[in-house]
């Protein structure tokens, strides 16, 4: 019996590279199928083609370029004698020399200044100034006519700044001879997540995040370790950047969502280590002296911690109304959204699987600030306050728009928002006495 003849090396290999290529076809086509149907797109790989960039080298850009995925580079925060923590503009392109956001300050007219909204809070007003900031313009520009010259809308924020913070930031300014035309305050969330998740039972709540160990030396051994950890999850962070943005790879759909997903769980991992160290820093405060820890205090009750934190918030935003209108400027507060506010937005299955965690550490200052917070807007509002809670602003929306586990949303989420401040700023300015430039 006459035996087939083997199949000839050549075509052996030609069939198998074959193979190999509509297998890669095949996952690639899946890879595109999901990011059209996750709404998405195309558009997600140049998001994250910016992000690997940003981490290679984050001294080019003004902050982290994209919230689809945790992007944490080396912290260049320093202390500051009013304000708490700015960044070092040496180690930090994008900032101005005071260590806030350049926010593309428009080129004053002729003879004077452009038409400035200030806005106050901590990375989520960041966030919306940097990604939705013209919204604002836009309609501020069209409230007042052409002839009052260029709109710009400033961030005087950062991440991690809670009240009384924005209160000191605006005095701050205002006494360097700073013009605002109009402040706007964006918070609520950093004033009831942080204190209890982070500051442990020994730093004074109201004190600037992380405190104890902005302002001690590192010779705790598990400090020393956890700083360490920290560097080198920002190396590893370095090295998967690097390697995936390689061609051929760098424009391929599923590697990209490879390295999305492995990403992630280096900056969930870098954000657990971050928590650990400043709640461990905050439980030898006291061990830490005075200059750590802040004045003694003592909350009989989580009930009673987040009242004189939502008081705290009320009392300081009040003091910016009054400073602000005592200058002849209108002042606006917005309560920001956030996920973890029970029944504020019908989250995704994208949401569920890359925004949401159960048993996240801000979850529970969340849920027991955010009533608290609401109701003492309405107070704000019966002394004069212009308040607008924008905690249910995501309430009819079906679209994916939380981009972390934290706090932070899409470009398309803070356009919504954007755009209802605008609306609310322009409405102010209407109903505000009207001076020729």
């Amino acid at each position: 019996m006459t035996q087939p003849a083997p199949m000839a090396l050549p075509r052996r290999i030609l069939l198998v590279t074959l193979a190999a290529l509509l297998s890669a076809l095949t996952i690639e086509l899946f890879s595109i199928t999901w990011l059209w149907l996750s709404g998405r797109g195309i558009g997600l790989l140049g998001e994250l083609r910016e992000a690997r960039a940003y981490l290679l080298d984050p001294e080019a850009f003004p902050g982290p370029p994209s919230q689809s995925v945790p992007l944490q580079s080396p912290n260049a925060e320093v202390l500051h004698p009013y304000l708490g923590f700015v960044v070092d503009p040496s180690r930090r392109p994008g900032y101005t020399v005071h260590g806030l956001p350049a926010s593309g300050k428009a080129e004053a007219p002729p003879g004077g200044a452009p038409f400035t909204v200030a806005v106050f809070g901590g990375s989520f007003a960041e966030g919306m100034v940097r990604e939705a900031g013209g919204a604002i313009e836009d309609a501020v520009r069209e409230e007042i006519g052409g002839g009052r010259g260029p709109v710009s809308v400033q961030a005087f924020a950062i991440g991690g700044y809670k009240q009384p913070q924005q209160l000191l930031a605006l005095a701050y300014f205002l006494s360097l001879g700073e013009r605002f035309d109009v402040v706007v305050n964006l918070d609520g969330f950093n004033e009831v997540a942080l204190p209890g998740a982070e500051n442990g039972e020994m730093v004074f709540p109201f004190y600037p995040r992380g405190w104890p160990a902005r302002v001690s030396n590192f010779i705790d051994p598990r400090k020393l370790s956890m700083v360490a950890t920290l560097a080198k999850l920002d190396e590893e962070q370095k090295t998967l950047a690097r390697r995936f943005s390689a061609f051929p790879i760098s424009v391929s759909p599923t590697a990209n969502l490879v390295w999305r997903s492995l990403q992630r769980g280096l900056g969930s991992r870098r954000s657990h280590v971050s928590q650990e160290l400043d709640r461990l820093s905050g439980e030898q405060g006291s061990r830490l002296g005075y200059l750590a820890a802040g004045p003694g205090f003592h909350y009989g009750s989580d009930g009673e911690l987040y009242d004189a934190l939502a008081g705290g918030w009320m009392r300081a935003s009040l003091a910016m109304h009054q400073l602000a209108v005592s200058n002849g400027i209108p002042y606006l507060h917005f309560l920001q959204p956030n996920q973890y506010v029970p029944g504020s937005k019908p989250l995704t299955a994208a949401e569920r699987a890359n925004a949401w965690l159960e048993d996240h550490p801000y979850r529970r200052g969340v849920e027991a600030g955010y009533p608290l917070l609401v109701r003492r807007g309405r107070e704000l509002g019966a002394r004069g306050v212009s308040f607008h809670d924008l905690s249910g602003i995501f309430r009819g929306s079906e679209r994916s728009l939380y981009a972390d586990t934290c706090c932070h949303v899409n470009a398309e989420g803070y356009a919504i928002v954007a755009a209802e401040i605008g609306r609310e700023v322009a409405l102010a300015l209407g109903r505000a006495p009207r001076h020729d430039p």
